[in-house]
């Protein structure tokens, strides 16, 4: 699981570090004896090779989505359709929303950008999804609320 993928699944910002102080002290000190083994030109170059092949790889996913008139917020990676499905049979069955999508391990903002990518799908969201005024109308009794 990438770093990415890590953030995205359990909603930590982009600025919050993965790492502890001690780990970042540890790389540190890793890099520092990379640097006076006279290396680091030849630890870079294999680092930005890799992640220019991923970055042009996630450059032409995100191009292929947007030809197809899907535009994901960043950080959201494109979730297949039998999981937004399985979510929407979910919650057609009853379930929360919040529960069917934590269930199947997306965020609740990825789930809402993927559910856009497939119109069939977001119509049948918006069809069982009651509203906030409906859902507060179930919750009355009679013997509360007068």
């Amino acid at each position: 699981m990438s770093a990415n993928e890590y953030r995205d699944r359990f909603g930590i910002r982009r600025t919050k570090p993965l790492t502890s102080t001690a780990t970042r002290a540890r790389f540190s000190a890793s890099i520092a004896t990379t640097i006076e083994a006279g290396k680091l030109e030849e630890h870079l170059a294999g680092n930005t090779d890799r992640a220019s092949r991923a970055g042009l790889a996630g450059l032409a996913a995100k191009r292929a989505l947007r030809a197809q008139g899907v535009d994901l917020p960043h950080g959201t990676a494109p979730t297949p359709r039998a999981v937004i499905e399985n979510i929407v049979i979910a919650i057609e069955a009853g379930d929360l929303v919040a529960t069917a999508v934590k269930r199947a391990g997306l965020a609740y903002s990825a789930y809402h950008a993927n559910l856009l990518r497939f119109p069939d799908l977001k119509s049948r969201h918006v069809a069982v999804q009651p509203r906030r005024w409906q859902r507060r109308k179930a919750l009355r009794t009679p013997d509360r609320d007068g």
